[in-house]
């Protein structure tokens, strides 16, 4: 079992991810525990098909952060069949489309530094911080 943010990072790192984007979702509960058996799978789950069903393989991995308020920091890959403007237009429609995420002040952007953005989402302040298993996808 993975514990403690070097051995997160470690094991994130060794993931080959193309086309890699960085996003933050934010939930409208402070229930983490709803949030991740509902709204972050609900947002998944319309994530996949909206990219298409056929890409195989794609990189899903969610950080939960609490503080100051429930949000999640996103580790995605962009199908190479999408453009970057057709990708960001599928996440802002699926966030649209989930009643649990806040319309505002989510964000999505090609990752320049990836092991930077995996020591970013795995800073992990207090024990409520983690990942995300139940919906890590690769």
């Amino acid at each position: 079992m993975i514990q403690g943010k070097e051995q997160y990072r470690d094991f994130l790192n060794e993931k080959f991810i193309t086309n890699a984007y960085a996003a933050t979702i934010n939930i409208k509960t402070n229930d983490y525990i709803s949030a991740e058996e509902t709204t972050l799978r609900q947002f998944r789950r319309r994530y996949r098909q909206a990219i298409g069903r056929r890409t195989k393989h794609y990189f899903f991995i969610p950080s939960r952060e609490t503080v100051p308020h429930l949000h999640y920091h996103l580790i995605l890959n962009r199908p190479a069949k999408l453009t970057h403007e057709e990708y960001t237009e599928i996440f802002y429609k699926v966030i649209r489309k989930v009643k649990g995420v806040h319309r505002d002040y989510n964000d999505i952007k090609p990752i320049d530094d990836l092991q930077g953005w995996i020591k970013y989402v795995t800073k992990f302040r207090n024990k409520d911080d983690n990942i995300d298993w139940n919906n890590f996808r690769r």
